[in-house]
């Protein structure tokens, strides 16, 4: 539907698009190619601004290579799968 999903850099666009998910759980625009880094599906730099719920950054995996956001606003690796 001509729609991105969402590259986040700060904790203020981060809490803006919480907002918006309205306490859903739903695809941010991180992922990862290969096992490579994380990066924006926009290709904007994936930044110092990081939010995961585990409080560290998880490994890349080719079955959870995207990143959802939480309820409450926090960062996990997924599958690239629609819920």
């Amino acid at each position: 539907q001509g729609g991105r999903l969402a590259s986040i850099a700060s904790a203020a666009e981060n809490a803006a698009v919480n907002r918006l998910a309205a306490g859903r759980e739903i695809y941010i625009g991180g992922l990862s190619y290969q096992r490579g880094p994380w990066s924006w599906s926009d290709n904007t730099p994936f930044g110092a601004y990081r939010n995961w719920a585990t409080g560290s950054e998880p490994a890349p995996t080719p079955a959870r290579p995207c990143i959802k956001m939480n309820p409450s606003g926090k960062w996990f690796n997924n599958c690239c799968r629609t819920p």
